[in-house]
């Protein structure tokens, strides 16, 4: 207990004192009446905080007192109030909390009392005396705020995707304490943690960032982060949940199909096999098996670097098509399949005539992506022909399809031929091996004229239709699009690039066109297509687009356009246009070989040429007049051979013509 004392005269007292005359000899007068200003005192902080609170006053009086008095404050001493600093002065208490980090968090209470007496031992006290002041302190502990209660890292598509922050702060003001973060255990060697060494009220940032997922198992892993503080002896504490979305590891080799050729004027009996892993990892090792002695592989490799493939033609059997297949696959535990590359030789005994001509209606036509085969339909009967582009005969027939077929594509490793129905509205699934539909599935009305793309970003045939909509090629089941992909009007025709990185697209029908292109990701987690946008051509660039061409990987795409009479070159990573292909008016077609050369077509309906071959460096290799006079080749009826030698387009004519081009 502490006591603060002092006498006054009936002119200087603890509280304002009204005097009658007379000295200390008289009696009290018993009317004098004490009274102060307030009975409660409250206080409230925060431990740590620079934000402390203030000093509070009690002012009191003595009324009616008419001879010396003597003022008593009686304090505890328990630590509620700073006692060393609460004093009196003139007519005032100036009372101090103590520090709150030196109290119980909680609610702290105390009391003060007021003693106004008539004789220096307090034995006769005045009216209204002893007052009693009571005390509530609220002392709170430090809170840490974290700006969210759960956070994703979300390495579905890329592990540098995997990166995420928020913030955090701590109620005390200017001063600032130390900071921990940190993960449960499971995931220390998961994530990347970079957090600042201390917080205050202005909020900092924790950056999260996934460095691998190979102890991860591939789907949703869940952990927690620890964000801690320590304040005067005080913890705080807060969790945050954290959802990590891994991959699964998958060799993915977009080029899976390759066609050789051996003939005698001219050959390509090697092929560069790019192997990559789906999470981006630079590391995973491979490992190749050739199943035929004529095709000889590197053994083994890391992902990044190709596989180089090298055919032998000597003692093989002239005029057959030799197959063979590479397969590929990793030691790592984490990749979860093996790839196989199936690869097509043609070996000819003789050369193809340079020129020569089918006359027959085929507006539609594919190659294969491994045998030296065209496929081609009418767009009304109910059979694709199958032609070798080499002797230019009939290979074979698919029958028994349905009518009004429309747009074609080969799988990436020419196992499956996806085929428009347009009469059913269905994707028909051909097995190659056997020209049998193995499987059928609805487009639901989805897939326009535009057409469709298929490739392989993992262990799945993905089609990307140009009327927006994305399926599994041979399921049919829809992929979810991820990102700012936009189609236009009522479609786009569209290219993918044979390493499967990117997708541009062409709005059909439009004055001036638009041209966009995307980095293309893909989630087998989440069964989502990413999209990327990397921006469209300048406005005005050209009119009326009809067909677009990636090179292969993806680094440049030309455009065919009505106007300008041109094949238009665009740098596809700033969308900047390079320069200008020749051509006539009106180009209508535009297709890239597996050697990057670029072939491309003109609705030239009276010359002077409408189909056009460019080496990789733009070089004009050949031109030639097709169609004839008042005659078209019909837009987008263009394609090449596996191998990039031959190159096969449909006029109005009727007639598909061949073009030897090496």
């Amino acid at each position: 207990m502490k006591f603060i004392s002092q006498a006054f005269s009936c002119l200087s007292i603890l509280v304002l004192v009204g005097c009658g005359g007379g000295g200390s000899n008289k009696q009290p007068n018993p009317n004098a009446v004490f009274s102060i200003d307030r009975n409660s005192l409250e206080f409230s902080a925060v431990i740590g905080s620079s934000d402390v609170p203030q000093q509070e006053y009690i002012i009191g009086s003595v009324e009616g007192a008419d001879s010396n008095i003597f003022a008593f404050v009686e304090l505890s001493g328990n630590g509620v109030l700073d006692t060393t600093r609460t004093t009196v002065s003139g007519s005032q208490l100036i009372v101090y909390p103590a520090a709150p980090h030196l109290l119980t968090p909680g609610l702290n209470t105390d009391q003060i009392v007021i003693k106004i007496c008539n004789d220096p031992g307090c034995q006769s006290q005045v009216q209204g005396s002893p007052k009693t002041v009571q005390i509530r302190y609220q002392v709170e502990l430090p809170s840490l705020y974290v700006s969210t209660e759960t956070i994703d890292l979300d390495a579905a598509f890329s592990l540098n995707d995997a990166t995420n922050t928020f913030r955090v702060g701590l109620n005390t003001g200017n001063n600032r304490y130390p900071i921990s973060v940190s993960v449960n255990e499971s995931l220390e060697s998961a994530i990347n943690i970079n957090a600042p060494d201390d917080v205050g009220q202005y909020t900092s940032d924790v950056e999260l960032a996934l460095n691998s997922t190979d102890d991860l198992t591939p789907g949703i892993s869940t952990g927690q982060v620890t964000i801690s503080s320590t304040v005067y002896g005080n913890t705080i504490e807060q969790t945050v949940d954290v959802n990590i979305i891994s991959p699964k590891h998958f060799l993915v080799v977009p080029d899976s199909g390759v066609g050789l050729v051996s003939i005698p004027s001219a050959s390509r009996l090697t092929h560069d096999i790019e192997i990559r892993e789906s999470t981006g990892s630079l590391t995973t090792t491979w490992n190749a098996v050739s199943s035929a002695n004529w095709l000889s592989v590197d053994n083994s490799g890391v992902v990044g670097n190709s596989l180089s493939i090298v055919a032998n033609p000597n003692g093989l059997a002239a005029n057959r098509v030799h197959m063979a297949q590479v397969t590929i696959t990793s030691d790592d535990p984490n990749i979860e399949n093996e790839q196989v590359v199936n690869v097509g030789l043609w070996v000819g005994e003789n050369d193809p005539q340079v020129t020569s001509e089918i006359y027959n209606e085929y507006p539609y036509l594919v190659t294969d992506t491994v045998r030296p085969y065209v496929y081609m339909h009418d767009g009304s009967s109910d059979q694709i022909s199958v032609y070798h582009v080499y002797t230019r005969n009939l290979v074979a027939t698919i029958e028994n399809l349905e009518t009004n077929l429309g747009d074609m594509q080969i799988s990436p490793d020419g196992e499956f031929l996806y085929v428009l129905s347009n009469t059913s509205d269905e994707i028909l699934v051909v097995d190659l091996a056997s020209y049998l539909v193995s499987a059928r599935w609805s487009t639901e009305g989805t897939i326009n004229d535009t057409g469709f793309e298929v490739y392989r970003p993992h262990d799945k045939d993905v089609l990307v239709a140009g009327s927006g909509a994305i399926f599994y090629a041979q399921t049919g089941d829809a992929i979810t699009i991820n990102g700012d992909y936009a189609y236009y009007y009522s479609g786009s025709f569209l290219d993918i690039s044979q390493n499967g990185k990117r997708l541009c697209a062409i709005a059909r029908g439009v004055s001036p066109y638009t041209l966009s292109c995307f980095d293309l990701a893909f989630s087998s987690v989440k069964g989502e297509q990413k999209f990327t946008s990397l921006g469209s051509v300048p406005h005005g660039t050209g009119s009326n687009g009809k067909d677009v061409a990636l090179n292969s990987d993806g680094s440049i795409v030309y455009a065919a356009a009505g106007a300008p009479y041109s094949f238009t070159k665009v740098d596809v990573t700033t969308m900047s246009v390079m320069n200008d292909l020749s051509g006539t008016s009106y180009p209508n077609g535009i297709e890239i070989g597996v050697d990057d050369r670029i072939h491309a077509t003109s609705s030239s309906w009276y010359g002077p040429q409408d189909l056009f071959i460019y080496s990789n460096q733009d070089l004009s290799l050949r031109t030639e007049y097709v169609s004839g006079y008042a005659e078209n080749i019909i837009d987008r009826a263009l394609a090449v051979s596996a191998d990039g030698l031959v190159t096969i387009v449909a006029t109005s004519d009727p007639k598909v013509s061949f073009f030897a081009t090496y």
